[in-house]
């Protein structure tokens, strides 16, 4: 595997892994599943409605937060939490930080199925294959400048790798039969 294909490994891990979560809660249930993507349309409208309102409470650091109350913060900042409370619980879910960290369980076993699909292999494999890149660019001709860019991916993508390693198995396997309503509602929100 080459660094280039190393390098796009990486990226894609980078995006897959939403959070460094997985200080999750039970198990995940195949009604929170059902329940959460029939709340995601809803959720990103009212997202889209509110998005000038919550754009100036976000953090710019934290650009992919990682938390149920880093997600809910921008939503309390920006005086909209009563709003979204109502809008979830029509969903069934307790609260904002309940459908958040519903989110990030999802979207974390998601990512750790997706990276599998994706690159052909499991994630120890890839880890296994971005030690040995890592060690290829000690002797790289690449210009310093570029190989502490690399050098700093792979920091990232070694987190990123230890987020996906703790998604509980079970998680895993409960979104399976959702994949396709899950990349459908990922999408959406993308756009």
């Amino acid at each position: 595997m080459t660094l280039t294909h190393i390098t796009s490994a990486l990226m894609l891990m980078l995006t897959l892994a939403v959070s460094s979560l997985v200080h999750a809660k039970d198990k995940l249930e195949e009604s929170e599943i059902k329940r959460w993507i029939s709340a995601m349309p809803a959720m990103q409208a009212w997202g889209a409605e509110n998005r000038a309102k919550l754009e100036q409470h976000q953090d710019k650091a934290n650009v992919m937060p990682n938390s149920a109350e880093a997600m809910v913060k921008p939503i309390k900042d920006a005086g909209l939490y009563d709003e979204a409370e109502k809008l979830v619980s029509k969903h069934g879910f307790d609260s904002p930080e309940d459908f958040s960290e519903t989110s990030l369980q999802i979207l974390s076993a998601y990512a750790s199925v997706k990276m599998k699909e994706e690159m052909g292999q499991d994630v120890d494999a890839m880890y296994k294959q971005m030690q040995e890149a890592k060690k290829e660019l000690e002797n790289s001709p690449m210009s310093d400048q570029q190989k502490q860019m690399m050098s700093q991916q792979f920091a990232m993508a070694e987190q990123a790798y230890d987020a996906i390693k703790s998604v509980p198995e079970a998680d895993r396997k409960a979104i399976q039969p959702f994949m396709a309503e899950i990349d459908a509602a990922t999408q959406a929100a993308s756009k």
